[in-house]
């Protein structure tokens, strides 16, 4: 099981942009973490320092505001969470292309305002590619690589022929 640091390490500095291979769900998970608190950080830091713009208002006439910091750093934290989003669906011997597109069935579904899509392609995708997220990766070799838990483990068939 790998920790919070390493996580981090291994997202940003061994694997930044890596699509390929096979991410545990510890490496995975605290690296969400890191960036679900890293977002909290900088929402707090933009805030304070006053560094919001304004972009519009809501219905009831509250105003939208976009966090340069936090805009700035979630650029920069993209590349790696999709990365890792990526490979942790390969631990599940699934292709990462799910993810991407979950996330172009939500983005049609609002720009066209279309419930159909968005429900059934946007939410359907993105609940069952959370459901891999969370599962347990294959045991042994995938088509995809080595068990990240267990590199030595083969291919993770009892049968061996």
């Amino acid at each position: 099981m790998m920790s919070f640091g390493e996580a981090i390490s291994v997202c940003l500095k061994q694997k930044y942009a890596t699509f390929s291979g096979r991410a545990s769900r510890s490496e995975f998970w605290w690296f969400y973490l890191f960036t679900v608190l890293v977002s909290i950080v900088t929402s707090v830091i933009d805030n304070v320092l006053g560094t919001n713009i304004l972009i519009g208002t809501y219905p009831k006439g509250n105003p939208k505001l976009l966090g340069i910091i936090s805009a700035i750093v979630s650029l920069i934290l993209f590349v790696p969470t999709l990365a890792a989003t990526f490979r942790r669906l390969h631990d599940r011997n699934k292709t990462g292309w799910f993810a991407g597109g979950a996330m172009i069935a939500l983005i049609l579904g609002i720009a066209l305002k279309s419930a159909l899509i968005l429900l059934v392609g946007g939410l359907g995708l993105f609940v069952f590619v959370l459901v891999m997220l969370i599962l347990p990766g294959d045991n042994g070799t995938n088509d995809y690589g080595a068990d990240p838990l267990n590199p030595n483990s083969g291919n993770g068939n009892i049968f061996v022929p």
